[in-house]
């Protein structure tokens, strides 16, 4: 067990505090989401959306990849990070900004796209009283 447990820190290129078990394909999945990130940053892009990124490794690999798991590795990798997500008005459409690491510039404000409240995944309503 021990003999996996360097395997896996070798593979994942990046200092842990805790060792985070993931087989060597899993590994190669977050390498090319990474790469996708870096494309991305060369093109000085900081905040890459969900939609993006797919078609990003839908487009330069062969297998590519589907939605519900491109969102677990990003959810269960700690090296990215949830910027925030947007919701289009008048619609329920979402869209999700993720960034490599953590950026300490704003997100970006999109025509058309209002912000939305990333408390536990759901969005505050606001509690109409009646009081005036």
């Amino acid at each position: 067990m021990a003999d996996y447990r360097s395997h896996c820190e070798r593979v994942l290129s990046y200092q842990t505090k805790a060792v985070i078990f993931m087989t060597k394909g899993g590994a190669r999945i977050v390498a090319r989401i990474e790469k996708a990130f870096v494309a991305y940053s060369k093109e000085s892009v900081s905040h890459v959306s969900f939609t993006q990124l797919k078609d990003w490794l839908n487009s330069n690999t062969r297998e590519g990849i589907s939605s519900p798991r491109l969102g677990a590795y990003l959810k269960r990798t700690p090296k990215f990070v949830k910027v925030q997500t947007y919701r289009r008005v008048g619609t329920n459409s979402t869209e999700t900004f993720w960034s490599l690491g953590y950026s300490d510039l704003d997100s970006e404000n999109l025509s058309g796209w209002e912000p939305v409240r990333d408390d536990y995944g759901k969005a505050r309503k606001k509690r109409d009283t009646g009081i005036i």
